[in-house]
């Protein structure tokens, strides 16, 4: 073979390392971005419902789920929930709206319900998650969702009058 065929042929202009090397800087900064795209806008560290107990008397009763957290960014988002009774049976709900507060920060957020008349007596929660839709170009394909502690309460009947 002659020197000049055979020194092109030893050379290698690199073309699979760098097509690698560009694949891998893409991948790096596409992580980056949907990382810094996709932290969940609130994390909640405590909550309530009221008021508790909740005596059911024949009718539903209004309650209050309160969260106690901290607001990161302003996106409002859609609750999912559902009551799990003592018998473990769930009670699904509407999904409603959560917006944030005016001021981002340490805050809490309420959302009303009704508890039904048909739940037994006992301990029941108050279960549910958000999906936020409107936190970034990702999250309106790919929904962020926040676990919510669950809150706990108990269900009574009405006391009796003696006999």
């Amino acid at each position: 073979m002659p020197a000049l065929l055979q020194k092109e042929a030893t050379r290698s202009n690199g073309g699979p390392a760098a097509m690698m090397v560009v694949a891998v800087l893409a991948a790096v900064a596409g992580g980056s971005w949907l990382t810094a795209d996709r932290p969940p806008p609130m994390v909640f560290w405590g909550g309530e419902v009221t008021p508790n107990p909740i005596v059911l008397d024949g009718a539903d009763r209004l309650a209050d789920a309160e969260w106690f957290g901290t607001w990161r960014k302003s996106c409002a988002g859609r609750i999912e929930a559902e009551v799990v009774d003592a018998d473990k049976k769930k009670h699904a709900y509407v999904q409603q709206r959560i917006k944030p507060p005016p001021n981002l920060g340490d805050a809490f957020s309420q959302i009303k319900f009704a508890v039904p008349a048909i739940l037994p007596a006992g301990r029941a929660y108050y279960h549910a998650v958000i999906r936020f839709r409107d936190c970034g170009l990702t999250s309106k394909i790919w929904p962020i969702e926040v676990g919510v502690p669950d809150l706990y309460f108990t269900v009574q009947s009405p006391v009796q009058p003696a006999k």
